[in-house]
């Protein structure tokens, strides 16, 4: 960490009644730069300040949907992800990265709060949704790790993801964003068997 360094000019007296400068060092933490994911955040939240919207703040809002119907009918294997929802069991925020390795479904899925984790352990899917931070105009690389389906939208947009069954599989996509902030969203089913949702957003940059 930078110091600052400052020297404090004490007068002191001296037996023969002459004043003698002192100096005294005292270390200051330098003022912190801030990064360019916190000025595309400040200069957001001005914005968005303006138009009489919350500001940014860290996290994805995640929700949990869970099969309620007869088995098989919800995550479908044929179609991987369903296309409609039903009722949500729980939402929450999730700060961090999303990065649940291959391990056993029947772990539970870290990216939900535990106290669920142990009752949702197969047939269900989560949805995550929230802002990604962008600092430079240009092509940007994603990458997602899932078993079973798992599927990545920025500004509404499919990225990447595989929509089917199968074993921990990566895919990767790109996509040119300005500098700013886009919409992302992590849709992910669960069958049963072995689990595993990787995302790879180079930087701390996912807001809600």
């Amino acid at each position: 960490m930078n110091k600052l360094i400052i020297v404090l000019l004490t007068a002191g007296l001296v037996a023969c009644g002459k004043r003698e400068i002192q100096k005294e060092y005292v270390s200051l933490a330098a003022p912190s730069v801030p990064s360019d994911i916190e000025r595309v955040v400040s200069e957001a939240n001005e914005a968005r300040f303006n138009q009489g919207q919350a500001p940014l703040t860290p996290g994805l809002v995640c929700t949990l949907y869970n099969n309620t119907g007869a088995a098989g009918v919800f995550p479908n294997s044929a179609t991987g992800f369903p296309a409609s929802l039903p009722s949500a069991v729980a939402s929450w925020v999730h700060l961090g990265e999303i990065n649940q390795p291959e391990s056993p479904a029947a772990n539970g899925l870290n990216l939900v709060p535990s106290a669920l984790r142990g009752l949702y352990t197969q047939d269900y899917a989560v949805r995550c949704s929230g802002q990604v931070i962008i600092t430079e105009s240009n092509y940007h690389s994603f990458s997602l790790t899932s078993d079973d389906a798992a599927l990545l939208y920025i500004d509404n947009a499919l990225v990447t993801g595989l929509n089917t069954l199968h074993a921990p599989t990566t895919t990767t996509g790109s996509k040119f964003l300005t500098r700013g902030v886009h919409t992302i969203r992590i849709d992910y089913m669960q069958d049963s068997g072995l689990q595993a949702l990787q995302l790879n957003v180079a930087g701390n940059r996912l807001y809600r």
